[in-house]
């Protein structure tokens, strides 16, 4: 899953997108305060988003499900940012998955719309992202694998990134 040039927009439906992959009936992270306290827990039921009980988004299924526990390597980058980084933190923590490239952008905050007037809204960040094992990026994310540049968006056969997480998905077991 390549996510080095993922710059954000909205984490839902990006999630949501690869429920199938990830697992259903799970807490795959969550928002934290700035005191580490719980903002928010994001789950998947039924492939469907949820942050608490509150659905976020709702979403049909696929007629041919995805066989279990796939090997997945994700790609990131100083440009995965946002939702990108929100994305790659739903799959840390995953059995067999694995992050390859460069630290991510460091836009892994939690942001809140608080109304000023009748004409006026201000976005503040209020809080950070945590993973489903509970760890808090209040930076970046590292990957597993560090690989720097090596990149190669015009012929992928010689990007050094997805040779390496080639590499890691031929040895790694398939679901049997």
């Amino acid at each position: 899953m390549d996510l080095r040039i993922n710059t954000g927009g909205n984490m839902y439906p990006m999630i949501a997108g690869i429920s199938d992959l990830i697992g259903d009936n799970e807490k795959l992270g969550g928002f934290v305060t700035s005191n580490n306290r719980s903002d928010g827990e994001w789950l998947l039921k039924n492939g469907n988003f949820y942050v608490d009980s509150n659905q976020v988004l709702d979403r049909k299924k696929l007629k041919k499900p995805i066989k279990k526990q796939l090997p997945i390597a994700v790609l990131i980058s100083g440009y995965t940012a946002s939702s990108g980084e929100m994305t790659a933190v739903a799959l840390i923590g995953r059995s067999k998955t694995k992050l390859f490239g460069e630290e991510s952008a460091n836009y892994t905050t939690s942001n809140q719309g608080f109304k000023i007037d009748k004409n006026s809204e201000l976005n503040l960040a209020v809080g950070y992202v945590a993973d489903r094992t509970g760890k808090i990026y209040i930076k970046n994310i590292k990957p597993d694998f560090e690989i720097t540049g090596g990149d190669n968006f015009e012929d992928l056969k010689y990007d050094e990134k997805i040779i390496q997480s080639i590499k890691w998905l031929k040895n790694e077991p398939a679901n049997r």
